[in-house]
């Protein structure tokens, strides 16, 4: 299992060029995928998933929380549930979620569209029905069978424990095409 690692990132300063393409590839060691960024409908968001990829947030941290049909969740430099970067930003969501989405997770406590480094992957149709409470970094655009293999780790709900495997992001990375 990853251990905690020590996060203190400041906010992005700049935001992505809504024009352009972003992806981001998030390479695991269950293989890789890809995010789509939403930087037209969702900037504030996109941005700071992007600096958080540049700054190596996401690189060694894990799926710590895996719920059949539901979600995977990651993106934990804390690799417990409870870590972030270090800063917060709020961008109420601009659509409803789907499979493949990628909204950023927040306490119950946190204001509609708060969102620091953890992030969920809509796995399932029990995704498909959260509140529109979530903000929205993007979508999956390749790799959907990485992602079903990840959700494969998920533990026994009656029990509670942890993920019965251990899916790492090696190494997160962000491109930008016209």
């Amino acid at each position: 299992m990853p251990t905690a690692k020590s996060v203190d990132v400041n906010s992005p300063t700049t935001q992505l060029d809504p024009e352009k393409t972003h992806v981001v590839t998030m390479v695991t060691n269950c293989g890789e995928f890809k995010i789509e960024l939403d930087a037209e409908r969702n900037p504030r968001t996109a941005s700071s998933f992007a600096h958080l990829v540049e700054e190596g947030v996401y690189d060694g941290t894990w799926f710590h929380r895996i719920v059949p049909d539901f979600v995977i969740q990651g993106g934990d430099p804390n690799a417990d549930g409870t870590g972030g970067s270090g800063y917060n930003i709020v961008e109420p969501p601009t659509c409803k979620y789907r499979i493949g989405t990628v909204a950023m997770a927040k306490t119950a406590n946190d204001p509609t569209g708060n969102s620091s480094s953890q992030f969920y992957v809509v796995i399932g149709e029990d995704g498909t029905d959260l509140p529109p409470d979530y903000a929205i970094a993007g979508k999956v655009s390749e790799g959907n069978d990485v992602i079903e293999r990840i959700a494969r780790y998920a533990p026994d709900q009656a029990s509670g424990e942890s993920p019965s495997g251990v899916a790492i992001i090696e190494k997160a990375s962000v491109s930008s095409t016209e």
